[in-house]
């Protein structure tokens, strides 16, 4: 099986970056594609993107909301568990929520450098699994606790 994807689209929103416990970068994107659908109107699909270690911390600062991007990873789709107040019985009820996002194994950015900006100072490829060691993801976690998440529901 191959689980590989590729995205060139305008980021969203600035790169949003934090770090794990044991100090790890993890930089989340949204980033925005469009095409034209079967009746020739131009459709917008937003994608999630997470990238770890070195690729998220390059991100910092250069990743900005608009900019046009290339990023290639795999595709892995999460589950968690949320609650629900039920607008029957007013009870609360645990309910499956799902996510499915790209993990970037490698991010570029295209167009032109910025302003004032020698194209050499412009970082353009951040990490590339097979020039460096992949970062140790096992204290991600794949599902997050219901008491996890934040007030909107999503947890990055």
């Amino acid at each position: 099986m191959i689980n590989n994807g590729h995205i060139i689209g305008n980021l969203g929103q600035d790169a949003e970056i934090r770090y794990t416990q044991s100090g790890m970068a993890v930089a989340n994107l949204s980033v925005a594609t469009s095409a034209n659908n079967a009746s020739g109107e131009r459709t917008t699909e937003w994608h999630r993107v997470v990238a770890f270690g070195p690729i998220a911390e390059m991100m910092k600062g250069l990743y900005e909301k608009g900019k046009q991007v290339y990023l290639s990873g795999r595709t892995r789709t999460r589950r968690w568990q949320r609650e629900v107040e039920c607008p029957h019985c007013k009870g609360k009820h645990s309910i499956s929520a799902f996510t499915t996002e790209m993990i970037a194994s490698q991010a570029r950015l295209l167009g032109p450098a910025p302003a004032g900006a020698g194209r050499e100072e412009v970082p353009i490829e951040a990490y590339d699994e097979g020039t460096l060691e992949s970062p140790d993801l096992s204290s991600v976690p794949a599902t997050v606790a219901a008491g996890d998440l934040p007030a909107d529901g999503i947890p990055f």
